[in-house]
């Protein structure tokens, strides 16, 4: 059974929240969630046009509902580097808050698996919304109680470790077969964790808090490249796109949630990572890796 979960009406007025992937699939339910709710929030997309019309469908809704939330768009290609930078640039520079960074963003991908910059096409997604949350540490730090949620996802556990040669360089494939980019796909997962529980630790006690979080098996458009008749045998079997935001709601406003940080959930409480997912000197190992290829000092942004 899943967890039930819900916003109050207007209990999100004031707030400023950021959705990567907001235009469709569990982002899409979290940025209806938000608005509904009054908050102001931002779909972060690259595609301004499905993006565009998803914000006038999520209006529509609020103002049925009487609601006072806005949703406006901005572009960004989250694996892209230089696409993060220009966007986080853009977003400093209107000197507001940022009480909730969702970092949902995400794919199956065995096509164009190497992005022009060199990176893993999965793990620069990983890597992108880790920079992104760097960046954007002024804003949240300006938000009372500011909250970092992140998705991964239980593939995590089918990792085996970092693949660092596979990540970046000449190394990475330009096309993957489904287990690859499964396999992919669960590794991006993995490091996903990783940097939230690492910039949690970071972060501890300054009032900004993160989460990452299995929202359950849910049938988005993130299986696209999946067959389709797998992909309607998965529908069967998974959660709706609403259901699966439910863990999104919870770790972003939730007042228990609040006093927790660096933690993984699954169905609106704490869950237990893999044994490699709580490893911390490989946390780590992977954010030095990440400083040295986004040839940063990740420290310098604490």
């Amino acid at each position: 059974m899943v967890r039930a979960y819900s916003i109050g009406k207007d209990s999100l007025v004031g707030k400023t929240i950021i959705v990567t992937g907001g235009n469709f699939g569990l982002g899409r339910s979290a940025v209806e969630s938000f608005a509904v709710a009054g908050a102001k929030v931002i779909i972060a997309s690259r595609s301004l046009e499905r993006a565009t019309a998803a914000k006038d469908e999520i209006m529509a809704i609020v103002s049925h509902t009487n609601g006072n939330g806005t949703v406006e768009v901005m572009t960004v290609d989250i694996s892209n580097m230089e696409s993060v930078k220009e966007f986080a640039s853009a977003f400093l520079a209107r000197d507001e808050k940022l009480d909730i960074l969702v970092n949902n963003a995400g794919l199956v991908s065995k096509t164009n698996t190497k992005t022009s910059e060199g990176f893993e096409l999965h793990f620069a997604l990983a890597q992108g919304h880790f920079l992104l949350t760097l960046l954007l540490l002024p804003a949240l730090k300006k938000a009372p109680n500011a909250r970092v949620v992140t998705i991964s996802s239980v593939g995590h556990e089918n990792a085996t470790g970092i693949p660092y040669e596979k990540l970046f360089g000449d190394k990475v494939p330009k096309t993957q077969s489904t287990t690859e980019a499964f396999g992919s796909y669960c590794v991006s997962k993995l490091a996903n964790i990783y940097y939230s529980r690492w910039i949690g630790q970071q972060i501890k006690g300054s009032g900004i808090t993160t989460y990452a979080l299995h929202p359950g098996a849910v049938a988005t458009g993130i299986w696209k490249e999946v067959p389709s008749v797998l992909r309607w045998m998965i529908k069967l079997f998974m959660l709706t796109e609403e259901q699966g935001a439910r863990t999104i709601l919870y770790c972003a406003v939730d007042e228990k949630a609040g006093k927790e940080t660096g933690l993984y959930y699954e169905d609106c409480s704490i869950k237990a990572t893999s044994a490699l997912g709580s490893d911390d000197t490989k946390a780590v190992e992977l954010v030095e890796t990440s400083g040295k290829w986004l040839n940063i000092d990740v420290k310098s942004y604490f």
